[in-house]
């Protein structure tokens, strides 16, 4: 319910405000989930054997009574019903840590399906876009194909009227060829009379000649005929040439009009010619046209098919989103039962149940107030959405408060623990607390820093280490990583570590810490020596393992030095040899507790300091670089590490400092490791 409204406030613009009691609720969830992570323990598969796992810690309050009542049965004193309260008190937060584990790899399985539904939903959006976007194409497509149509039924058209234009010019060219013949014809006719004419014209001439001839010789009667015989032999003779001459004429206009004739003919075929070509291109862009439109048919068969296709795979995504919502709804099912049972055990989620609750229910007001406001007039919209934007930026101020929350808790809750061992260690009745009167200080200083001093002092005789910090200097940074170097030195008892003697005045403002009084460092050994022996650099590189190796095998969980360097081993001379101790804690952590970045020296430091991940190889890697500064009496210089390695004239020295100072920490030596390479050469 509260995950829905808020996603419709947010839908509408109105997200509710966080106030501090929310974000506290918020961070101690974080912090559950959280302490859930720092564990590797793999989730079980079969919801079954998690129900079977869960059954004996719901038995689990009744074990604990029966232990109680079988302790307080046996052993009725005091002391042993404070030990079996501890007992108990240590064995609650197992269960409850077994059932964050739990809880903790259910939201894991849980984002996991989250997002495999998630990106299902972007695969199915897609297949759905992509669905559309090839329907348009097909719609497009058969668009196309219709304008297609549309022109090839035109051009059908206009061929059709082509073809009716081309056979009355065909019909019109025949026409004109009878004319033609007829023309033709007649002309041949009229040549063919007149030659007759012209036949007889000449006939008549010859007579007319003949006739003159016989006028001349024959007697003048006959003259007289022949002269009237000659006179209508020329008038016919003209009449002749005059219908001759006509003749002439309807020939030249035949000849002209079958001229005109000629061209128009010759006309008519060129037109004849132009209206088959255009035609023929007209069936070229017809067959293009057709050959277009099959292959748009061909391409939208192809997108339908391709559709089909995108059809299958959709309705595929769609079974498997259902399955993944299936799965979903399942582990959400698991989580829900996981949550009620772990509520039953931790009061603190019951809290953040209730303190839900009541969010859900503030959010169901607003969700109500929104119903009521979204009936309201619709010009409140630019007003709603104004709001959603404020909202959205509380919102993001709630979340910055919220992992600001969660880093200070983190701090703090480091602070009480330390603060709790710090405690444990400095009770009233520990013997190494001692009064400020039983340590006489000299002036001889020993050594100095930006922290503070070294002087050498006297405590119940004996001379002795005295350390203290300026008190100009005094904050919580520098007076935590006082009290851990106190922790530390408390805890460890061991030759190669420096003795922890007492500490006096350590809850005011100028705490002193005594230990045993040594010769020098080792850096001012190696500065005031110019090059060590080979004996010496064995026998001190021996006795640093040896201390780093009873660090590291420190029971329930190893000690992290974190800050080995030349300055932190103290010297003391033994005969004609020089032994080394291990000293200043003030960097050094419990393994799988929280770990600070770069705790140490940086010319010393491995790569994973920059880390909180974080293990003994962090030590081995500076004891490497140690190693080297030994037999090169050389400064650390990260960026010419190799040149400084190949500088070792030692071969088994080299080897063994190349081994620690691997970049991958899985492949370097551990200090056991060490320590069995160097004790056969510290013995020859």
């Amino acid at each position: 319910m509260g995950n829905t409204s808020i996603k419709e406030l947010e839908r509408i613009g109105q997200v509710p405000e966080f106030n501090s009691q929310d974000s506290l609720d918020i961070e101690k969830t974080f912090q559950i989930v959280a302490n859930g992570n720092e564990e590797n323990t793999a989730p079980s598969e079969n919801p079954d054997v998690e129900e079977s796992r869960d059954k004996p810690m719901a038995k689990a309050k009744p074990k604990k009574e029966k232990k109680r009542e079988k302790l307080k049965a046996e052993s009725p004193s005091k002391e042993d019903e404070e030990i079996t309260e501890e007992f108990l008190e240590k064995q609650i937060p197992r269960k409850k840590k077994a059932m964050k584990i739990k809880l903790k790899h259910l939201l894991i399985e849980l984002h996991g399906k989250n997002e495999i539904l998630s990106k299902g939903k972007q695969i199915l959006d897609r297949l759905t876009n992509e669905r559309e976007r090839n329907l348009e194409r097909i719609e497009e497509k058969e668009q196309a194909i219709e304008g297609k149509e549309f022109v090839i039924q035109s051009y059908h058209e206009k061929m059709q009227v082509f073809t009716q234009r081309i056979e009355e010019k065909d019909f019109e060219l025949r026409e004109k060829e009878r004319v033609l013949g007829e023309a033709n014809e007649q002309a041949q006719l009229l040549r063919k009379q007149l030659a007759e004419q012209e036949e007889i014209v000449k006939e008549m001439q010859s007579a007319m000649e003949s006739a003159s001839n016989d006028k001349n010789t024959d007697n003048p009667q006959d003259s007289r005929s022949a002269l009237n015989a000659d006179f209508d032999a020329r008038v016919e003779l003209d009449s002749l040439r005059r219908e001759n001459e006509r003749f002439k004429l309807q020939i030249q206009e035949k000849t002209s009009t079958l001229k005109d004739r000629d061209h128009e003919m010759n006309s008519l075929k060129r037109e004849k010619e132009a209206l088959h070509q255009e035609k023929r291109e007209n069936d070229k862009v017809s067959l293009e046209r057709k050959f277009s439109v099959d292959r748009l048919n061909r391409e939208k068969e192809r997108g339908l098919a391709y559709l089909g296709q995108l059809e299958i795979r959709l309705t595929e995504k769609e079974q498997d989103l259902r399955q993944a919502r299936d799965q979903s709804t399942e582990l959400r099912d698991q989580l829900r039962r996981k949550d009620n049972l772990l509520s039953e055990k931790d009061r603190t989620l019951e809290a953040l149940e209730n303190s839900r609750k009541g969010t859900s229910e503030r959010l169901d007001r607003l969700e109500k107030q929104w119903q009521d406001e979204r009936r309201a007039q619709r010009t409140a919209y630019d007003t709603l959405r104004d709001e959603k934007r404020t909202c959205e930026e509380r919102l993001q101020r709630a979340e910055a408060d919220v992992e600001t929350y969660q880093r200070r808790a983190r701090v703090l809750e480091h602070e009480i623990n330390r603060a709790r061992q710090t405690t444990d260690i400095f009770r009233g009745d520990q013997p190494w607390i001692i009064a400020r009167d039983e340590i006489q200080l000299s002036d001889k200083v020993l050594g100095t820093g930006a922290w503070g001093r070294v002087v050498e002092g006297n405590f119940r005789g004996t001379k002795v280490a005295v350390k203290e910090i300026h008190e100009i200097i005094q904050s919580a940074h520098n007076r935590l990583l006082f009290d851990r170097e106190i922790t530390f030195a408390t805890l460890v008892r061991h030759p190669c570590i420096l003795q922890f003697l007492a500490v006096a005045e350590y809850r005011t403002s100028k705490p002193l810490l005594v230990a045993e009084l040594m010769d020098m460092s080792l850096s001012q050994l190696v500065k005031d020596e110019k090059m060590l022996g080979n004996r010496y650099i064995r026998i001190l590189a021996l006795d640093v393992a040896y201390g780093l190796n009873y660090l590291h095998c420190f029971r329930p969980n190893p000690i992290l030095h974190r800050d080995v360097n030349s300055g932190n081993v103290m010297v003391w001379r033994q005969g004609d040899k020089w032994r080394g101790k291990l000293c200043d804690f003030g960097s050094a952590e419990f393994m799988g507790s929280k770990m600070s970045e770069n705790p140490g020296n940086p010319f010393y430091s491995a790569p994973e300091a920059s880390s909180s991940h974080q293990s003994p190889k962090i030590d081995v890697y500076s004891f490497g670089v140690l190693l080297c500064e030994l037999c090169t009496n050389q400064t650390p210089n990260p960026d010419e590490r190799e040149r400084q390695i190949a500088l070792m004239w030692n071969k088994n020295m080299r080897e063994l400092a190349e081994q620690c100072i691997a970049m991958e920490p899985s492949t370097r030596a551990t200090m056991a490791d060490v320590i069995t390479v160097l004790e056969p050469m510290t013995s020859m």
